[in-house]
């Protein structure tokens, strides 16, 4: 397989991931223990907004290139696929694994933000 031929899509997908993917768990809304009060919607924008404004891009990459890595070296050593292509899927997984942290850590500020202007929240 010649995967020069396949690293701009390679390139081109994961640009297309992290652009769809720059607001990913920002929109969580907690789950709450009895009634919305007054405040509630004003206090989720703000909450979502501060989760948003948190850095999340180096987290992405930085498991993107782990990913990579060692997917890379595994392939190289497997010899069932190229050392390009085995680093192309180990960094779509790091992609992934990267955006379902970022989400998880946007969604435990949404929590904690919440909680802290006086909603009870369960999750």
């Amino acid at each position: 397989m010649n995967s020069q031929r396949y690293t701009p899509f390679v390139g081109l997908a994961l640009f297309l991931t992290l652009s769809a993917c720059a607001d990913f768990g920002g929109d969580y809304e907690p789950i709450l223990d009895g009634p919305e009060g007054a405040t509630y919607q004003v206090d989720l924008e703000s909450c979502q907004h501060l989760a948003l404004e948190q850095p999340s891009e180096l987290d992405i990459y930085g498991s993107a290139l782990a990913g990579g890595l060692v997917f890379g070296l595994a392939g190289s050593e497997s010899g069932y696929v190229g050392s390009a292509e085995a680093a192309a899927i180990g960094t779509l997984f790091g992609l992934v694994g990267g955006l379902f942290d970022v989400a998880e850590h946007r969604k435990n500020i949404i929590l904690r933000c919440m909680e802290g202007r006086g909603h009870l929240v369960v999750g």
